[in-house]
């Protein structure tokens, strides 16, 4: 059940089928209980049943709420400022001690062994990757509860800021954009790593360089290791193999950032609905609007290449990112 752990207040509907059964197994299982509203406090929210009176419990130690309230540092770090949170934790802005360096930290709290070798699993994909298109990884380790991340700091925006009609980017550099891109997925395949994951708040727009950094490998497929059964990734920018829980290769990544081409040169995208289900209905049955009925003064060629990029067929999509910068 996908929970909205980033919201800034937490309520539920106790009429909605979905919300008693979150608050049955609020109230039935203890590890999900405290794991849950440990990770809504570090967001600042405080859990309290409905229609129950009194403080809300809290999930964490004294001293464990002190360091985390304000942490000064992890490990070699100096803690200097929050980045943001994502539905998985906090990622802060750091100093390395010793290498005077800035850095971003990402920490999040797993709830298993299993979600614990998925947070560190980006530390082994990523971390195998030496490439100006890609965030590096730095570190990885564990702080009390949290596992974190140390990954190079980009001074910049997702490309999420340039999704929307009012923000849209020159076309030049829409392109310019979509090549670095490939570029850096590109290398990653040809080193066994497919990212799985690749939408606008997973790219980096580097303002000092001008130049684009891929980001979070959390679930990315490694060659060689058995890849996790599931449907996993954000369903809007998913291949159709990806969102019918098929294998997926290098592909997959090629159709999510056709996607993202698609929502850069238009502002809308390409696959949108009511619910997850209704968007990936789409992905698997539906073809997206033409970009041209949308804004008409786009080169006919984009809407080709956008096309054969958002390809369901996997043979008749773009076979490497190297092909898709070609076109472009």
């Amino acid at each position: 059940m996908l929970v909205p752990l980033y919201a800034k207040d937490f309520s539920l509907d106790t009429k909605n089928p979905l919300s008693q059964y979150f608050l049955f197994k609020m109230e039935s299982n203890k590890a999900f209980n405290l794991f849950f509203r440990k990770m809504l406090f570090v967001r600042g929210i405080m859990f309290a049943f409905p229609g129950k009176t009194g403080m809300a419990e809290n999930p964490f130690d004294e001293e464990f709420i002190i360091d985390l309230a304000e942490p000064k540092s992890v490990g070699r770090y100096e803690i200097i400022r929050e980045l943001g949170q994502g539905g998985t934790g906090m990622v802060y802005l750091g100093r390395d001690r010793y290498i005077k360096r800035y850095v971003a930290i990402k920490m999040s709290l797993p709830n298993s062994d299993k979600s614990r070798e998925r947070f560190f699993q980006e530390a082994e994909s990523a971390g195998r990757l030496n490439h100006s298109n890609i965030v590096a990884i730095y570190d990885a380790d564990v702080y009390k509860d949290f596992c974190y991340l140390t990954l190079e700091y980009v001074d910049g925006a997702t490309l999420k800021k340039f999704c929307n009609r009012d923000t849209l980017l020159p076309l030049k550099r829409v392109v310019e954009i979509t090549l670095d891109a490939c570029n850096g997925l590109d290398y990653a395949h040809k080193r066994g790593v497919i990212h799985k994951d690749i939408k606008p708040s997973n790219i980096i727009l580097n303002e000092r360089e001008g130049s684009v950094k891929i980001t979070d490998f959390g679930i990315a497929q490694i060659a060689g290791k058995t890849a996790e059964m599931g449907v996993f990734g954000t369903p809007s920018y998913m291949s159709p193999e990806q969102a019918e829980d098929r294998v997926v290769g290098s592909e997959t990544d090629i159709f999510s950032l056709g996607c993202v081409l698609y929502e850069l040169l238009t502002g809308k995208k390409a696959f949108s609905g009511n619910n997850h289900f209704s968007i990936m209905y789409k992905i698997i049955n539906d073809e997206p609007e033409s970009i041209l009925k949308i804004r008409p003064e786009l080169p006919e060629i984009l809407d080709r290449i956008t096309r054969k990029a958002l390809a369901k067929d996997i043979t008749e999509r773009y076979q490497t990112c190297m092909a898709f910068a070609d076109d472009l």
